[in-house]
């Protein structure tokens, strides 16, 4: 008999039972990204949170559900995902542009080594100064072509951003800042601070162009409406029962 209550207390020391979950967790774990703590090190059977946890959520559970979080951020501006989306647009293209004031030295390098591996039999000096210009018109059109789509994109991104409404911009550039420099190992939020400050100034001149081109049209408009219409006279024609006088028919 005894033999068998320790069988059975066996799998209970083993764990095979679980701990039940806490309240407001799927499962026993809490979703980190959107209560923003860590599941790492909890015990178990303690139903405690760990010391990072304790830090994020300083409330208890029975209190109501945890303050939100700093790196939330809700914006009441309905253009906010846009705003964010053209700053980072615009200021990769705006690094871009400098990048491309002329061909960037690896594919320089790469264009001379294709130019320079083509060797027909019987090649000779004429030959080769025609593969180099031809070498050297390639790598133009290259960079005309690039920077001709870098400035198209570029002012399209602009006007986008003049049209839409920038309320919390600061916010907006501080999402930005943090994408760019996480996507590019290359450009550093200092540099990406700078890079969407040129954005702004852009579409800010953009957007008051365009605001005062828009206060003259309506007061072009205002004054031509206000102008007085010169009407012509009105000529009635004869009326079909109307007659010219006897007199004036011929004998």
């Amino acid at each position: 008999m005894q033999r068998q209550i320790i069988r059975i207390l066996n799998p209970l020391e083993g764990g095979l039972i679980s701990d039940p979950p806490l309240e407001g967790h799927v499962g026993g774990v809490a979703d980190p990204v959107d209560r923003g703590v860590s599941t790492a090190g909890r015990g178990r059977g303690t139903g405690q949170q760990t010391y990072h946890q304790q830090r994020q959520n300083p409330q208890p559970q029975d209190q109501g559900p945890p303050q939100q979080s700093d790196r939330h951020f809700t914006s009441n501006n309905p253009d906010f995902t846009n705003l964010v989306k053209g700053i980072n647009q615009g200021s990769r293209l705006q690094h871009a542009s400098q990048n491309w004031e002329k061909l960037p030295n690896t594919l320089d390098r790469a264009i001379d080594r294709v130019s320079e591996s083509i060797r027909p039999p019987l090649t000779d000096d004429k030959l080769s100064t025609k593969i180099k210009r031809a070498a050297d018109h390639f790598k133009f059109a290259v960079v005309h072509a690039v920077r001709e789509h870098i400035t198209d994109k570029y002012a399209s991104v602009c006007r986008h951003l003049a049209s839409v409404d920038d309320l919390d911009f600061d916010q907006a550039k501080t999402i930005a800042r943090k994408q760019i420099s996480r996507s590019s190992g290359r450009i550093t939020e200092e540099r990406a601070e700078r890079l969407i400050d040129t954005v702004r100034s852009d579409y800010m001149r953009k957007k008051r162009i365009t605001s005062l081109m828009a206060g003259m049209w309506h007061e072009i408009g205002g004054e031509i409406s206000r102008a007085p219409v010169a009407h012509p006279p009105i000529r009635h024609p004869l009326k079909c029962h109307q007659f010219p006088p006897a007199t004036d028919l011929p004998p």
